[in-house]
């Protein structure tokens, strides 16, 4: 069973905390928020997203 906390910050924000494996498919499910999500941490993931992102952007310029 996962345990996640979620909290509102506001009307727009949703903050969601949980433990999950560090998988491909957790990557992919991140990038469909595109930039509408923010991943404090790990930092390993945050910078993998990062550069993920950063990646799919040069496709566009």
């Amino acid at each position: 069973m996962l345990d996640a906390v979620l909290q509102r910050l506001d009307l727009q924000t949703l903050k969601i905390t949980a433990e999950v494996l560090h998988t491909p498919q957790l990557q992919r499910w991140l990038s469909s928020f595109g930039p509408d999500i923010e991943i404090p941490s790990p930092l390993v993931l945050r910078e993998l997203m990062a550069t993920r992102h950063q990646q799919a952007a040069e496709l566009y310029k």
